[in-house]
């Protein structure tokens, strides 16, 4: 388990879901509202570790190159609203019907129609994200922010790490027109912070005869993230399973005791404590992808 800051453990749908509250506070301008969007923006890491698994995640932060392996890949992308735990969850509920579920050859393989980026649209794409990051202490939610807040944002927010981020996305533009690296536009027709990717030369692993993407449920990796009593963040991350019936097993014995434990130091909420005792990985991803 690690612990810090909240910036210390920052990942790229972290990302995404912190730009996504900000440009969803812009839009609300509602007083009755404006004082709780930047609180949700900095605890937005337990909703997304929460909403998302751990799979293969990019870092994009200062001293770390994003190297991008021929498999499932993310990327931050301000275009989709990601949903409240209370959201998420509801929806979970609702994700059995599968009828309109592209399948492959069984339920652990989902067959995705993916729209790639270009080389251009990549770097348009890079120029919206800066963009974001440069003018997010302008915005009303940083503005109307406690000072405990905005110290963590200003912490998180240098312009190191701005030009950082940017090197650090060109460098995976470079590899869309030497490499051959193939990052996802659209998924399934829609925008999302889940961003997928894989190199040409592997397109045999990877996409059918038709041209969808082959995404395998399993293997996953458990993951549950809280903030303890002095806000630290916490991220806790299980053994990888490989089906249903091991993921089963260690949510009766590992996952659920270690949730009771949280929930008994007041540290997770019901409706995460609910989330993370009930996930079904099948759900989770015919939400994300087909929903």
């Amino acid at each position: 388990m690690n612990s810090g800051y909240f910036t210390d453990h920052i990942s790229d749908e972290t990302l995404a879901t912190l730009i996504d509250e900000t440009l969803k506070f812009e839009k609300a301008k509602r007083s009755k509202q404006s004082k709780l969007y930047l609180a949700q923006i900095i605890a937005a890491v337990a909703t997304v570790v929460l909403v998302v698994g751990l799979i293969n995640l990019f870092s994009i932060f200062p001293g770390n190159e994003i190297e991008i392996e021929p498999d499932y890949g993310l990327f931050p992308n301000a275009k989709i609203n990601m949903p409240s735990i209370s959201d998420f969850t509801d929806i979970i509920k609702e994700a059995k019907d599968y009828s309109h579920v592209r399948f492959g050859s069984s339920k652990n393989i989902l067959l995705l129609d993916i729209e790639w980026f270009t080389y251009e649209e990549f770097l348009e794409y890079i120029e919206e994200q800066i963009d974001f990051l440069n003018n997010i202490k302008n915005s009303d939610a940083y503005m109307q922010a406690s000072d405990k807040e905005k110290e963590r944002v200003d912490k998180w927010f240098t312009p190191e790490y701005i030009e950082e981020t940017r090197k650090n996305y060109e460098k995976n533009a470079n590899k869309i027109v030497k490499n051959g690296l193939c990052v996802s536009k659209n998924i399934n027709g829609k925008y999302l912070p889940f961003h997928i990717s894989y190199f040409k030369q592997d397109s045999y692993k990877y996409i059918d005869p038709d041209g969808y993407f082959i995404f395998k449920v399993y293997p996953y990796i458990p993951n549950v993230s809280y903030y303890d009593e002095n806000y630290e963040c916490y991220t806790k991350e299980f053994i990888k399973v490989y089906d249903k019936e091991e993921y089963e097993n260690l949510l009766k014995k590992i996952i659920i005791p270690y949730c009771d434990n949280l929930a008994e130091r007041g540290v997770l909420s019901q409706e995460a404590y609910d989330y993370y005792t009930t996930l079904d990985p099948l759900d989770l991803y015919v939400n994300r992808y087909f929903n």
